[in-house]
């Protein structure tokens, strides 16, 4: 502390205890009001250094957060998927045994009565002929569409559909008894 007459003022040396920048600027201090020989301002600025890499490592830990959960969703959306496609192919309990691990050369049936069907629209060459490409698409599709209903309802196995607009069901293969479900269909 000394006194300074031509000021009329006391000049007191010290150097504020300060812990964030915003504390130092809530106070109305700038980098240049500190002492640049005792070292404070190398600690603040390396002090703010740090605070800013470890907000840039937050920040990336939250983007990578968000992308895990995205292709979280995108996983479960394609095993999903996945599922879907491979219960369409073979029988629901034959696709859940592969599922769980049971090797498929073990996974022989025989079933004491079973009924296929195939189905095919007659005179389809003819038929396509008159038709545009998108009215061809249409009407193959709202057939398929008809005949996976009528499978749904009847409890029938699809076993396979073409683009020659056939149709493949087999029925007596599920687990439940067989009840005269091809003919229903």
């Amino acid at each position: 502390m000394k006194w300074i007459s031509s000021w009329n003022m006391i000049v007191f040396l010290c150097h504020p205890v300060l812990s964030t920048t915003e504390e130092m600027m809530n106070i109305g201090l700038t980098l240049h009001d500190l002492n640049f020989y005792d070292g404070s301002s190398e600690i603040l600025i390396a002090g703010m250094q740090h605070a800013r890499q470890l907000q840039a490592a937050i920040d990336k830990q939250h983007a990578w957060i968000s992308q895990l959960q995205a292709t979280k969703v995108e996983l479960q959306e394609w095993r999903r998927k996945g599922k879907r496609l491979l219960y369409s192919m073979m029988p629901r309990h034959i696709a859940q045994m592969l599922q769980q691990g049971v090797v498929a050369n073990s996974i022989c049936e025989s079933h004491k009565l079973i009924t296929v069907l195939f189905c095919y629209t007659l005179d389809f060459k003819d038929v396509i002929q008159k038709l545009s490409p998108t009215e061809i698409v249409q009407s193959i599709n709202q057939m398929v569409i008809v005949f996976d209903k009528c499978s749904k309802k009847y409890d029938v196995f699809k076993v396979e559909t073409k683009a020659d607009s056939s149709y493949m069901i087999v029925s007596g293969i599920q687990e439940r008894p067989q009840q005269r479900r091809v003919s229903n269909m």
